[in-house]
């Protein structure tokens, strides 16, 4: 339930980017790819010291030594680092790329756990691995060379590896296993590229008996290469649960003979290695991915290994029939059976597998079935058309024939998880590293090289600190509308409910099933499921109740489980939501969560819609405290209305009316325990007068009354019953003055009086003055000539935001007292300094605010900016730390550098 309108502006969120803790954002800086972290102390002073204070964001680190110039202070870095760093990976090219190599490993022998290895260019340059011997605490290898007498030769691999990848840089050149695999007695994954064995039986049978004493090992990767046979002993692996021979070529008759022994096997790739039968699968009962693309298999066997296949891949072999058996396979998620020589004519038993009726029965019988893919050609179109209606959760895909590299892409990018997780994949390493292990992770050109602690230190010239307390003090200069949406729908763990069945039935679409993800974990799942709920309430509430049940098994039961996640419920009701929405389901949705819902975010394009709000304010009116109700046409407003749904929420804290009722609002009773009002767009005009019952709401302190007819000034004497307001908004008021009542606000310090051109007159201002509290003030697009005189005696005031104003008497800056504690100023788009002007207008008022932190004066085309004029401007002023302006104001666009460099505590945000 989403509904776009420009003009529609999400409430704030109580949450941004900039307010987690600085333990959770070290954890999310750890999930960006190792070759890209080192940009991020760049961003701003905070990035910077959380970097530096927490080692697990320097726990895996990249380093392209082709690219590296300054070894000494790479060593300096490391030293520095070295008891945090555990995950290495190293791009070389040349001997003495080496060189530097052995002294980076000596430092981080004591710590490093993983370490990947790979060439660039023409090769490695690595002429031994005796420096193996000295990481005694090394768990994964990951190593790429070019000589195989290195491996062949090798006896010094570390005792403690658990996985272990070997590739040679020259193709096929693997002769040999290196002779201390067996010493490995904890290894659990071993992947090696390019085993080609001496075709001698003996010799590659006993290469392979290396492996045999391998007991604990659960994942084996053999690719591109050929074997003569797999050795009787290979059943003696119990603990093997993934095999893949990928693009591997078995050269004997019955060379796979021994997988049969392996029951415990649940995932099993066999892509293109010439393989013709599949009978020593049919007792592998625990079986849950099959992949045997580009093979010659003639037939598919019967067998129990078919009830638990999750994934099955046969597509471009010599198949002529599919087993019955297979559409009773009611785990079955994805079946890719194109490219085989199925016969089309009408005399075949089941229609095999391209006939509609053998698919229909297929996906009938398979409930969790998602993707089938078929031969191009192999359907009429209205056949494929009826498919997709009547199983729309089927993805039917006609894929035409394929030759080797393009089914070798095939295969590639389709690995398929069946865990449970989410995503998890076997070949995946289990502290979620990025994916140094897999063939797509080459070095090119444009990867990151590691930059020293010098670049680091750019922060200070690129993005002095970043703004961290400038929105409290700049209020409603910038708009609000990026905040996000404040609401949030999606679903709770009931049952077997599923939550894109459910928002499918609310929407109106038949029911989906959940979609796991394919291939390795993003490193952003490896974050526990308490930071993860922190993140996702980052996230727009459209997006969390529709994306995050539909990535994986994982984030879907968290999404279920997390309470949190549903306090926020955004609803969208546009013209035809009586035919797009099922109103039973949606009031179901909301029964759902009864008492869990804190805040509504609704949105409406007309008044019909309006006994639907109020039938769901009645199922989760009561625990409200954050509502939004907002139309996009005067059709949402219902005449005369003064709001009686308004006793559903008596707990209500914040309410936003936009468009969605008329001025008859100004007569209703709203709840006591109200903290913020906010109405814009009631009626044709507005509202004609403040609301009459404000007096009740004793907790009141932020009141916005918006777009309003309020130029007789007896219709704001109401205010004054409102002695708790501390923030006010009347913009767009049509205000002929500054309305006097405002003087018998005694708690007011924020006042917002934007778009009321009568307040360009100096008598219009003269109530200021009288504002002796006010902290911040905001006249945007009030055609003020100048900074008000009536100001000037605000010896509180703090941020004075000016911007769209004429500006065009001189001084545009008055003395006057309110200098002194002045710490935000916004002159933006002022149309009297868009000629030539000195820059001394500004430089000599404001020499004596002294507490000055943030100048706007973007689009001030007139005032041409210097180095000495901004030195002159900084001088005194020790708390500044911002200046905003146009970027062709600068004289010299050299001299934007110069800037940073010469007050490295200033951002300077020079903007088109």
């Amino acid at each position: 339930m989403a509904l776009n309108s420009a003009k529609m502006r999400p409430p704030s969120r109580d949450m941004h980017f900039d307010d987690l803790p600085d333990p959770l954002l070290a954890q999310l800086f750890a999930c960006v790819p190792a070759r890209h972290r080192r940009r991020l102390p760049l961003v701003c002073r905070r990035w910077r010291a959380v970097c530096d204070a927490h080692p697990i964001t320097w726990q895996e680190v990249y380093l392209d030594f082709p690219k590296i110039e300054a070894n000494g202070k790479l060593y300096k870095w490391c030293v520095e680092r070295r008891a945090g760093i555990q995950r290495l990976k190293v791009v070389t090219n040349t001997e003495d790329d080496w060189l530097a190599v052995h002294l980076v490993l000596g430092v981080l022998a004591a710590s490093l756990q993983r370490l990947t290895v790979r060439g660039r260019g023409s090769g490695v340059g690595m002429q031994s691995v005796a420096w193996l011997s000295i990481l005694s605490r090394l768990k994964a290898l990951d190593l790429q060379y070019d000589d195989t007498d290195i491996i062949e030769n090798c006896a010094v691999l570390p005792v403690g590896l658990e996985e272990l990848t070997l590739r040679c840089w020259k193709w096929n050149r693997v002769g040999w296993l290196p002779p201390s695999l067996p010493r490995l007695a904890d290894l659990r994954r071993l992947r090696v590229h390019g085993l080609a064995l001496p075709l001698t039986e003996v010799l590659g049978a006993d290469t392979l008996l290396y492996l045999t004493s391998l007991t604990k090992l659960e994942h084996l990767e053999l690719k591109s290469g050929h074997i003569n046979a797999l050795p009787a002993g290979f059943t003696a692996l119990r603990a093997l649960t993934g095999l893949s021979l990928l693009y591997t070529s078995v050269l004997a008759d019955n060379g796979l003979r021994p997988l049969a022994g392996l029951t415990a096997l649940r995932e099993l790739d066999l892509s293109e290695s010439a393989v013709t039968s599949l009978r020593f699968v049919t007792n592998m009962t625990g079986l849950r991915r099959l992949a045997v693309p580009g093979n010659d298999i003639s037939v598919l066997p019967e067998g129990r290994y078919l009830q638990s296949l999750q994934y099955l891949d046969i597509s471009c072999n010599s198949l002529l029939d599919l087993p019955s058996q297979l559409t009773e396979c009611t785990g079955l998620e994805v079946l890719r059976m194109d490219n085989n020589p199925f016969p089309a004519g009408d005399d075949t038993p089941l229609m095999l597998a391209h006939g509609p009726a053998f698919l229909r029965q297929l996906m009938t019988g398979n409930p969790y079935l998602r993707e089938v893919t078929i031969s191009k050609g192999s359907l009429l179109k209205l056949s494929h058309a009826q498919l997709r209606t009547s199983f729309p959760q089927v993805l039917l895909t006609e894929v035409g024939k394929r030759g080797e590299g393009t089914l070798r892409d095939h295969v590639e990018n389709n690995q398929y998880s069946s865990s449970d997780d989410g995503g998890s994949s076997s070949s995946s390493s289990s502290d979620g590293m990025s994916d140094w292990g897999s063939d797509a992770d080459h070095t090119g050109s444009d990867e990151e090289e590691w930059s020293s602690e010098e670049d680091a230190g750019e922060a200070d010239l690129e993005g002095g600190e970043e703004d961290a307390g400038e929105a409290d003090l700049e209020g409603g200069e910038e708009d609000d509308e990026a905040d996000g949406e404040a609401g949030s729908e999606g679903d709770d763990l009931g049952g077997d409910h599923d939550a894109r069945a459910e928002m499918d039935a609310i929407n109106g679409r038949p029911a989906r099933r959940a979609m796991g993800t394919a291939g390795r974990p993003a490193p952003l799942l490896t974050l526990p499921d308490s930071l993860l709920v922190h993140l996702f309430n980052l996230l727009a509430p459209a997006e969390r109740q529709n994306i995050i049940p539909l990535v994986c098994r994982r984030l879907r039961v968290l999404a279920n489980t997390a309470s949190s996640l549903w306090e926020q419920v955004h609803l969208a009701l546009p013209h035809d939501f009586q035919q797009t929405i099922s109103t039973a389901h949606l009031y179901q949705f909301f029964v759902r969560r009864e008492g869990a819902v804190r805040s509504l975010h609704v949105e409406m394009s007309s008044g019909a819609a309006w006994p639907t709000v109020v039938a769901v304010l009645g199922v989760v009116g009561r625990s409200l405290h954050d509502l939004r109700i907002a139309g996009d046409t005067q059709e949402c407003q219902v005449p005369g209305c003064t709001a009686p749904w308004l006793e559903l929420v008596p707990n209500l804290l914040s309410l936003e009316l936009d468009e969605a009722v008329d001025h008859s609002i100004a007569e209703a009773r709203f709840p006591q325990s109200l903290t913020r009002l906010e109405l814009s767009y009631c009626g044709d005009e507005g509202l004609y007068t403040v609301p009459a019952n404000l007096e009740r709401c004793t907790q009141l302190h932020t009141l916005a009354l918006q777009s309003a007819m309020f130029d007789n000034e007896l219709t704001l004497d109401r205010l004054a019953a409102c002695k708790t307001i501390e923030h006010l908004d009347l913009s767009n008021c049509c205000l002929a003055r500054v309305p006097p009542v405002l003087a018998r606000l005694p708690r007011l310090t924020s006042l917002t009086l934007n778009e009321n051109d009568g307040l360009g007159a100096a008598a219009a201002l003269a109530p200021l003055s009288l504002l002796t509290g006010l902290k911040t003030l905001e006249m945007r697009e009030c055609r003020l000539p100048a900074v008000p005189a009536s100001v000037t005696a605000l010896t509180s005031l703090q941020c004075l935001l000016l911007g769209y104003n004429h500006m065009t008497e001189r001084p545009p800056i008055p003395a006057g007292p309110y200098l002194a504690g002045l710490r935000v100023l916004a002159m933006s788009d002022a149309r009297g300094l868009q000629d030539d002007q000195p820059f001394d207008l500004l430089v000599e008022p404001l020499a004596a605010a002294g507490r000055l932190e943030v100048l706007r004066i973007n689009r001030c085309m007139g005032l041409q900016l210097s180095i000495e004029d901004v030195g002159a401007l900084l001088e005194g002023k020790p708390h500044f730390r911002k200046l905003e302006f146009t970027a062709d104001m600068l004289s010299d666009p050299e001299d934007l550098v110069q800037l940073r460099r010469r007050f490295p505590r200033v951002t300077f945000k020079a903007v088109e």
